[in-house]
């Protein structure tokens, strides 16, 4: 699309003078996922290896080792939200042409409050991202899960041929149904996509951002789950570790510049534009126009 090519574009020269630190930023990002990436494994291994020298399982496998998984992944949650966040508003200040400092991505750790909502975005977006999941996959599902029943057990109440012809199709059915409600649950999430950039931008409460969201996006997530899709080749390359460098300072830069496109679009079409008075066109043969900012008190009449 069109506004997606000019979205880009302008991202690439807003970074212009600024790659130093958008690189930075990204690196530093990085850092910290791979501190706790390295962290899980050594624990696993020091807390794993008597457990896997004994029975023969696995790094990782025994009940210490996942309670260190489910900590770590807490303790990453607890970081990486704000985080996020503070990067946003980095961004957004080099949308209006301010160059902060690195150090700013830190600003939702200087308050408790501004901590806690992230934490409290964060949550919301993840749990109603789990409500839709839920609805839209419930039905593949039981799908699948019948398929599967009626070629492990259906022989025993069906000919065997009959199962199997069941069986199969059914699975091909609840994959294809999977399939194509995939696609309009990655549209349907496209909600939440405004909300951190609310709450970041415009000092927002959590409910206020995700209700913004919801109807700021109503009718373009469409459009924004196009937007994403078309990172894809990127975010694949990111694989490699190096093309990052390049692809996560341009995508949030051009994130948070459709973000800006869609916000005013929004606010434009909600705002009430007062009528001029100097501007106001007489009322033909002389007539006056009615004063409202009078109001007529009306008497009840009299009951009889």
């Amino acid at each position: 699309m069109k506004l997606h090519k000019q979205v880009k574009a302008n991202g690439r020269r807003c970074l212009y003078n600024n790659w130093g630190k958008a690189v930075a930023i990204a690196l530093l990002q990085l850092a910290i996922y791979l501190l706790f990436a390295l962290l899980e494994l050594i624990l696993s291994l020091i807390f794993g290896s008597s457990r896997m020298l004994e029975d023969g399982y696995l790094p990782g496998t025994t009940l210490l080792s996942m309670l260190l998984t489910l900590i770590l992944a807490v303790g990453g949650f607890l970081i990486d939200s704000p985080l996020k966040l503070g990067i946003t508003q980095w961004y957004y200040g080099l949308s209006e042409g301010r160059s902060d400092e690195v150090l700013n991505i830190f600003s939702f750790f200087s308050g408790w409050k501004s901590y806690f909502r992230a934490l409290l975005l964060q949550v919301n977006i993840w749990g109603r991202k789990l409500i839709l999941g839920i609805f839209y996959f419930l039905l593949p599902a039981l799908t699948g899960a019948a398929s599967v029943w009626c070629l492990d057990f259906g022989d025993r109440y069906l000919s065997s041929d009959l199962s199997y012809v069941l069986g199969s199709m059914g699975l091909l059915f609840s994959l294809l149904l999977a399939l194509l409600l995939g696609v309009c649950y990655a549209i349907a999430v496209q909600r939440f996509f405004l909300a951190p950039y609310y709450v970041a931008n415009e000092d927002m409460g959590v409910w206020e951002a995700l209700k913004k969201s919801r109807h700021a996006s109503r009718d373009k997530r469409g459009e924004i789950f196009l937007f994403k899709l078309s990172w894809l080749p990127w975010f694949l390359s990111c694989l490699l570790v190096i093309p990052a460098i390049y692809a996560v300072p341009c995508y949030n830069m051009s994130a948070m510049l459709y973000a800006r496109v869609l916000m005013e679009q929004h606010c434009r079409s909600t705002q009430i534009v007062p009528l001029d008075p100097e501007t106001e066109e007489e009322e033909p043969d002389g007539a006056e126009r009615p004063n409202l900012d009078k109001t007529q008190v009306f008497e009840a009449p009299n009951e009889k």
